[in-house]
């Protein structure tokens, strides 16, 4: 497997993701909740986020030279487009293949959040679907 460090813009695009549609993200143990629309949670959860990914290259690759980016504060010029919920959806399968190299990957809070965001784009995919709307609450045979 391989591994390399994803791009600003596809960081960006999905905390952008987690705000627009109000993201909670709960802490491992389950007693912290982190919100997008909060401007310190969602710059945590970017750095986190980040943090996992140049974490999952370095246990790949061995050391490397490069500094973890922290980000500080969200620029509110910055611009994001609107992506789809599909496209969300497939950049955090990205995110997570580029960031699970580490044996504790899916135990860390990078994980939930990857998690939490792309369980929001499965759903919104899912329920615009008309067979959903056609489907039984309640499954029963006849």
């Amino acid at each position: 497997m391989s591994a390399f460090i994803v791009s600003d813009q596809h960081i960006e695009a999905l905390v952008a993701y987690g705000i627009r549609h109000n993201i909670e993200v709960a802490t491992l143990d389950g007693e912290l909740i982190y919100s997008f629309v909060v401007q310190e949670d969602a710059i945590k959860m970017h750095n986190e986020l980040v943090a996992e990914n140049y974490r999952s290259v370095k246990a790949r690759y061995g050391a490397t030279e490069t500094e973890v980016p922290v980000l500080t504060a969200l620029d509110p010029r910055m611009v994001i487009p609107h992506y789809s919920h599909a496209q969300i959806y497939k950049a955090c399968h990205c995110l997570e293949y580029q960031s699970c190299e580490t044996r504790d990957y899916y135990d860390t809070f990078g994980y939930r959040i990857v998690r939490t965001i792309e369980n929001h784009a499965a759903y919104s995919i899912i329920s615009a679907m008309p067979e959903y709307d056609k489907a039984q609450w309640e499954i029963h045979h006849e």
